[in-house]
């Protein structure tokens, strides 16, 4: 290896150290505002149904079955029934204002952006030599730059972005079953480590959310038998909690957009195969023309990329909804 090769590698290798150390950063902060979005929706979820159960139960016990309670029982249960409805809102505020829903889909968008170029440069820099090669070192470099100034126009410019400590420093040693994330990549073991690894990915999403989706339908649909079979033996005032059970796995559906999820990874699922069986009927030396190789590395990441953008659209306008119906339902509490 001459001195400008030399140079080339640690260039290329000093890239992919800011590459990969960005993608962690957005990917580990996008998974914490993940969860803490999901505790947030849960807790909302489950404050809405306790509400509903604590004024059923007030009345009930207080107001109608006049069963001898004291005073002392009458003032807790009316202060949590006060108090519910107080909690929610106050965490509907708080959802508006910090926005982790939001702030989680531009994350995990910019993070799975910078991997797509990761895997791009590492497949496609080394099939060409001389000036090609450093203008895919400035293409990595540009991406990294342009995702972090895209970033910094959304919500995410409103938070600490917590950095990910990992040791970035390349394997001296490349486990031919692992992927030492700085080598250049054959195409087959791209194949291998990208395409294949986002098709397990798909398969198991799919496969979780379809049945997921059913149980969840299966008790909205219970619910639904529940309530009016209490307003047919004459609980109409209990019809409310079956409801309102019912609405909150409806509304978890809805905010997790599952079954549009589903169609996503199934698209994007198709796609891959598709590319792969491409691939596969190449002959030996089709498979070592860098044009084909090319062409079955942009297949692949604009196949990704369209379902990402698909998914980040699509969750964004269900956020949107959410925050909508949330506070509608609070102007219907006051």
């Amino acid at each position: 290896m001459n001195a400008s090769q030399t140079e080339e590698t640690q260039v290329s290798c000093t890239v992919l150290k800011d590459a990969w150390q960005k993608f962690w950063d957005y990917d580990m902060n996008a998974q914490i505002l993940q969860k803490s979005f999901k505790k947030v929706h849960f807790w909302l979820l489950l404050l809405g149904c306790a509400a509903t159960l604590l004024a059923l139960l007030y009345t009930q016990l207080v107001d109608i079955s006049k069963l001898p309670m004291n005073e002392y029982l009458k003032k807790v249960l009316h202060f949590v029934v006060l108090l519910t409805p107080i909690t929610i809102s106050i965490l509907v505020a708080a959802a508006n204002y910090f926005k982790p829903g939001k702030k989680w889909i531009f994350l995990r968008r910019a993070a799975e952006d910078i991997k797509c170029e990761i895997f791009r440069f590492r497949t496609l820099h080394h099939l060409t030599t001389g000036d090609a090669t450093e203008n895919w070192i400035d293409i990595l470099r540009q991406k990294i730059n342009q995702t972090g100034s895209w970033l910094m126009g959304t919500e995410v410019s409103q938070m600490a972005i917590k950095e990910c400590k990992i040791d970035t420093q390349p394997h001296s040693d490349t486990d031919a079953e692992k992927d030492d994330l700085f080598s250049d990549m054959q195409p087959e073991q791209y194949i291998k480590f990208r395409l294949e690894d986002q098709l397990h990915f798909y398969s198991g999403k799919t496969k979780k959310f379809e049945k997921v989706i059913k149980h969840l339908q299966w008790l909205i649909f219970a619910f639904g038998g529940i309530g009016t079979f209490l307003a047919a033996i004459g609980l109409e005032m209990w019809v409310a909690l079956a409801t309102s059970l019912g609405g909150a796995f409806t509304t978890y559906l809805e905010y997790r957009q599952m079954e549009s999820s589903l169609m996503f990874f199934n698209q994007g699922k198709i796609s891959l195969e598709g590319i792969r069986g491409w691939w596969s009927d190449l002959t030996d030396s089709q498979k070592k023309d860098p044009r084909n190789i090319r062409k079955m590395v942009d297949a692949t990441e604009q196949a990704l990329q369209s379902e990402l953008s698909k998914w980040a659209q699509n969750m964004q306008t269900t956020l949107d909804s959410l925050m909508a119906k949330y506070k509608e339902e609070e102007k219907e509490r006051k």
